[in-house]
């Protein structure tokens, strides 16, 4: 196969790739800098993360759905979150008796 024939029968994503690659390769100080410069550019995002796991904060705002679905879980207290352990009296819980 020619390389006019796999050019052409390639995605344009993956030939970007490929030439990004070949670029880095051929260059590898300047794709060293590059890399040090970005990460140098994002530390300051990096040194304090931040979690939040509050999912209703990620939902569509005024959707009929979403407010549906916090009106129920207001009414049955559905967003809260509870673990209940059990333990056998006896033996284990796998055990029919």
């Amino acid at each position: 196969m020619k390389d006019s024939d796999f050019q052409s029968r390639t995605s344009l994503l993956r030939r970007w790739a490929l030439s990004l690659g070949l670029a880095s390769v051929r260059n590898p100080i300047p794709t060293l800098v590059l890399i040090g410069v970005i990460t140098g550019a994002l530390l300051p995002y990096a040194v304090q993360p931040t979690y939040d796991d509050d999912v209703i904060k990620f939902l569509p705002e005024g959707d009929p759905e979403v407010d549906r679905f916090m009106e129920i879980g207001k009414r049955f207290e559905g967003l809260a979150v509870g673990i209940i352990g059990v333990e056998p009296q006896q033996g284990t819980v796998f055990e029919r008796d």
